[in-house]
């Protein structure tokens, strides 16, 4: 496990550009997994080449697929050092952190 995704890809189709057609384009993102999340998906960190846009929660399903493990882990996703809704729609990402549920919250 740990090993690197080649893409994640939204076609929703939602986005669009002058022309009517789908605007997207790739970034390199480093992903960062923190806690338990570490031993789900045996490794602290990996790097993935993502198709943005996309919202968290369509990231968090990504991830899911590359980790199976995380289906069942509640966890927050954090963007570039701010914890985001899943409803957030992305546009871009430098670094993502994947956060357990801390006690107390």
């Amino acid at each position: 496990m740990g090993g690197d995704i080649d893409s994640i890809t939204y076609n929703g189709g939602d986005f669009l550009d002058t022309r009517g057609a789908p605007l997207h384009y790739y970034c390199m993102t480093r992903i960062r997994y923190f806690g338990p999340l570490t031993e789900l998906t045996g490794t602290n960190e990996e790097h993935l080449k993502i198709t943005f846009p996309l919202t968290v929660g369509e990231l968090r399903g990504a991830l899911e697929q590359q980790h199976p493990a995380l289906a069942a882990e509640s966890f927050r996703i954090a963007v570039d050092a701010v914890i985001r809704d899943t409803d957030t729609t992305l546009s871009a990402a430098g670094e993502v952190a994947c956060l357990p549920a801390f006690a107390g919250g």
